[in-house]
């Protein structure tokens, strides 16, 4: 990315947009207040199309080219590309799919509700500098894996398994919603000197008018183990 500019724009794009769900008229009232809209580029989008039940189409975003020369984390680890998510503290367990960039620069969306999406060409969890994975709150009838993620707390852990079967332990440190333009883009994007992982889901009230969430959740947390499965 070229300019500093440029670069938190892209920023604020990803975050505004990372995290989708379906359209509000189709769910049941007891899922009214956690059901996300699909959007396309600060637009909701005029017809959702859905392949299956619990499946939320996918969404294109404008996405940050993050990279960071930093010193290493306490827990050195080089990074691993993560295949699987667990969240015990609220009894959760899901894939982790590699989600990238299309051909007109934009990020998309894990697939279905269950899964949780990495975002591929940013930082890799372990590594030094912000990694950054997004999931959705629910579907059509079901929540999804990220339905109560506003219930974790400071201490929880989180556990992400890499394809070579390292897992590597973070926990929360803080949780914050966010109104979209007021997000601290460096805090949840930008480099850093320590290994973290934040996690992405929307979250406040929807607005039938704009077809979105008011606010974005984001979890912060901190590698604080390495091991061997």
């Amino acid at each position: 990315m070229n300019g500093l500019a440029k670069k938190l724009f892209l920023i604020y794009s990803l975050f505004l947009l990372t995290t989708i769900s379906d359209n509000p008229n189709l769910t049941p009232a007891h899922f009214s207040a956690e059901n996300e809209a699909v959007v396309e580029l600060n637009e909701p989008q005029a017809n959702t199309v859905l392949p299956e039940a619990q499946q939320p189409a996918e969404t294109r975003v404008e996405v940050p080219g993050v990279t960071a020369n930093t010193p290493e984390p306490a827990v050195e680890v080089a990074g691993i590309t993560p295949v699987a998510i667990e969240l015990p503290a609220i009894g959760e367990k899901a894939e982790v799919i590699e989600v990238g960039q299309t051909e007109e620069g934009a990020m998309e969306a894990p697939s279905n509700i269950y899964q949780i999406g990495w975002y591929a060409p940013g930082t890799k969890p372990g590594s030094s500098g912000n990694a950054v994975m997004a999931g959705h709150v629910d579907g059509l009838t079901s929540p999804g894996t990220f339905y109560n993620l506003k219930k974790l707390e400071p201490g929880d852990e989180i556990h992400i398994t890499g394809t070579s079967g390292m897992k590597l332990t973070f926990v929360v440190t803080d949780k914050k919603s966010y109104v979209p333009e007021e997000a601290p883009l460096e805090e949840i994007f930008g480099p850093s000197s320590e290994s973290r992982l934040n996690l992405i889901t929307c979250t406040g009230v929807f607005n039938d008018d704009t077809g979105l969430y008011e606010e974005r959740l984001v979890v912060y947390t901190e590698l604080v183990g390495v091991s061997e499965e």
